[in-house]
């Protein structure tokens, strides 16, 4: 912009959102999205780099995924997404953005967004995915339920798993 400072267009921005894997420019109206797909064609900032601009419409947006992991509330989070990446195929784990980790008791659930190639993965396999010796499921938010709504439907399938206690009798003895 400023080697270009007396061109006839006068590039405004409202502001810039960094995503995983691009920049978001937020341009004021039409004429300084026009000038950024201009300057970006004839841009090159270092060897190998391949830059293009478009409209945010025609980008893929993440989806976001839920996912219980028993017995893990000591492993860090990077690790545990380590695992799911070591161990599963379609999964391009070095792109997904935690969003939120809940522990309860030894059990963890995390929360991230995750890129379109592995939602499709995760819709191929019906969420199952192998971790450490088991396997987990990471279920994918629909669009018409809150992230608030899904982590809880979560937590009530886990509360649900962790109840290994024997069942009562109508006296609310355990039975034997």
């Amino acid at each position: 912009m400023l080697a270009e400072k007396n061109m006839a267009t006068k590039p405004a921005f409202l502001g810039t959102t960094y995503k995983a894997g691009y920049l978001v420019l937020h341009c004021k109206e039409s004429t300084s999205a026009e000038w950024v797909k201009a300057a970006i064609s004839n841009a090159s900032p270092w060897e190998g780099a391949t830059l293009w601009a478009t409209e945010e419409s025609k980008i893929p947006h993440s989806r976001i995924a839920v996912g219980y992991f028993p017995n893990s509330v000591k492993v860090e989070t990077a690790k545990i997404l380590d695992f799911v990446q070591g161990q599963n195929k379609g999964h391009n784990v070095d792109s997904w953005r935690l969003l939120k980790r809940a522990e309860r008791g030894s059990n963890v659930t995390l929360v991230v967004a995750v890129d379109q190639k592995s939602a499709s993965s995760l819709k191929e396999y019906n969420g199952r995915v192998n971790y450490r010796f088991i396997q987990v499921t990471l279920r994918l938010k629909s669009e018409n339920i809150t992230t608030e709504e899904l982590v809880d439907q979560m937590e009530a399938v886990e509360l649900k798993e962790e109840d290994e206690s024997p069942p009562k009798d109508s006296d609310n003895q355990p039975t034997k």
